[in-house]
């Protein structure tokens, strides 16, 4: 997704600087609406993570106790 927003749909001040061949929209889907998301899986990828370590703690510490 990161890099849909950098390749395809650039600041403001990169559309300044490249001329004006990049689109405000890609798919259908503003910049705006793709920033958002990007923001809000990155934030659910990080709770999904943190919940994978607790769930699974008890599994590590008894790795990591019998090396």
């Amino acid at each position: 997704m990161g890099v849909i927003i950098w390749l395809y749909l650039p600041g403001f001040g990169a559309l300044r600087v490249l001329g004006t061949g990049f689109s405000e929209e890609f798919l259908g889907i503003t910049r705006r609406t793709w920033l958002d998301a990007n923001t809000y899986l990155g934030l659910l990828f990080v709770a999904l993570v943190a919940l994978h370590l607790v769930l699974h703690w008890s599994y590590e510490s008894a790795f990591q106790s019998a090396l």
